[in-house]
């Protein structure tokens, strides 16, 4: 539903439904982490191609009893590049249940790489 990458779009953002390749599976944490992982960096929005990226820090808050959760709905994705400078990117992911609940919230830096 957002930018897709290498299109040089005026803001930095992604976002879209997601969910594991084996939906039956239970939601666990690390289905959660995989999940707010496993999306294109949103800074490549900006660009006018794709460029290589790598994961400098990585930080996740789970935001509720990922257990309840049901392994068959997607979740939604979104994330916004809030600084792109010298190199570097900050981001922040956020991961909600279709009916609007927070699910867990991730923010990540990326060297992207010229």
């Amino acid at each position: 539903t957002g930018h897709a990458p290498g299109i040089a779009a005026a803001e930095a953002t992604a976002s879209g439904f997601i969910h594991p390749k084996q939906r039956s599976r239970d939601v666990d944490a690390a289905v959660v982490c995989a999940c707010a992982d496993a999306w294109w960096p949103a800074a490549m929005a900006r660009f006018d191609t794709f460029r290589p990226s790598a994961t400098i820090t990585y930080a996740l808050e789970v935001c509720c009893d990922v257990s309840a959760l049901d392994g068959d709905v997607p979740f939604f994705h979104e994330a916004e590049a809030s600084e792109l400078h010298e190199g570097y990117s900050v981001e922040h992911r956020r991961l909600w249940t279709p009916s609007g609940k927070l699910v867990a919230q991730n923010q990540q830096v990326f060297a992207v790489i010229r």
